[in-house]
């Protein structure tokens, strides 16, 4: 939507709500592949993982970090290349937004990363 005058501009496929990392939204798209798309609505780069894409992004310090069913927590830079990742020992949940459930996430705070998982909340620190 139009900020000014609220008209419609274009829609966005996305299973989490979209994040936005200066011009760039993050949509993780139903078949588990995270999207960096452009404000003119152009994908500029995708990222599957190992396939099972499922938490909702988050960016902290220039970092995008999501989360795989498979319990594998990535890093990307803004460019939508792995920097960094881990095994965090458990599936990290999906984010359901659209039922009447606790939804968990990913957070950031205070200079720890936070990862809830299906059994453990896991916090990585610098």
């Amino acid at each position: 939507m139009n900020a000014n005058t609220g008209s419609f501009i274009r829609s966005f496929n996305s299973v989490t709500p979209p994040v936005f990392f200066g011009n760039v939204a993050l949509f993780l798209q139903p078949d588990g592949t995270l999207n960096g798309v452009n404000s003119s609505g152009h994908v500029l780069w995708s990222f599957a993982g190992d396939g099972g894409l499922q938490s909702p992004p988050l960016v902290v310090n220039q970092t995008i970090y999501i989360g795989s069913s498979s319990g594998v927590l990535y890093g990307l830079n803004a460019s939508g290349q792995q920097v960094w990742s881990t095994q965090v020992g458990a599936e990290i949940p999906y984010s359901d937004e659209r039922n009447a459930v606790i939804t968990t996430g990913l957070g950031a705070g205070d200079g720890l990363l936070i990862v809830p998982t299906a059994s453990t909340l896991v916090a990585y620190g610098n």
